[in-house]
C-alpha cells in the first residue's frame, strides 16, 4: 500500500460503532494496485456528519435510510461499479507491545475529475430530497445544538 491519491472501487459497507458508542459508516476500496483499504466516516459531531454525508453523496448514496448499510453491497446503496479517486494517509500508532504499526486509511474520496464542492444551498436540497436527516433520526442521533435549516 502507498500514500497519497490512488483510484479505487467500493468492494464492501458496513455500519458499526466506535469505542465510545458512536456510529460509523465504513467502506472498503479495493485499489488499482489490487490493494484494500478502508474509509471510515463518523456521525457525532456536526463537522463529522456533515464530511462523512458529503462523501457517501459522493459514493452514489441511492437511499435516505443509512441503517441500510448494514446490508452490504448486496441492497445496491452505494455505487459499486464506479471508480473513485482516494486520498490515503499513512497512520503510524504504537501496538499493545509499544512497537510502531503502519496502517493505511482512506482520508477523502472523490469523483474521478471532481473539481469542486457543492455549496450549502445545494447539500441541503439534496439532504432534503434523500430524506437524510430523517434517516439519522431513525438511528437515534438528536438534533444538534446548531441551527440547520432541516
Amino acid at each position: 500500500m502507498r500514500a497519497g491519491k490512488v483510484k479505487g472501487k467500493i468492494i464492501d459497507y458496513t455500519l458499526g460503532e466506535t469505542k465510545e458508542g458512536h456510529m460509523k459508516a465504513l467502506v472498503q476500496f479495493k485499489t488499482e494496485d489490487d490493494e484494500k483499504v478502508m474509509w471510515t466516516g463518523l456521525f457525532h459531531t456536526q463537522g463529522s456528519l456533515d464530511r462523512t454525508l458529503k462523501a457517501l453523496i459522493i459514493m452514489g448514496l441511492s437511499t435516505n435510510d443509512l441503517s441500510n448499510m448494514v446490508d452490504g453491497p448486496s441492497n445496491q446503496m452505494l455505487n459499486l461499479k464506479e471508480e473513485f479517486e482516494l486520498l490515503v494517509e499513512e497512520q503510524v500508532y504504537k501496538d499493545k507491545e509499544n512497537k510502531d504499526r503502519t496502517i493505511y486509511q482512506v482520508s477523502f474520496v472523490n469523483k474521478i475529475g471532481l473539481v469542486g464542492t457543492v455549496t450549502r444551498e445545494k447539500a441541503f436540497e439534496k439532504f432534503k430530497e434523500h430524506g437524510i436527516v430523517a434517516a439519522l433520526a431513525a438511528l437515534g442521533f438528536k438534533k444538534s445544538t446548531t441551527e440547520i435549516p432541516f
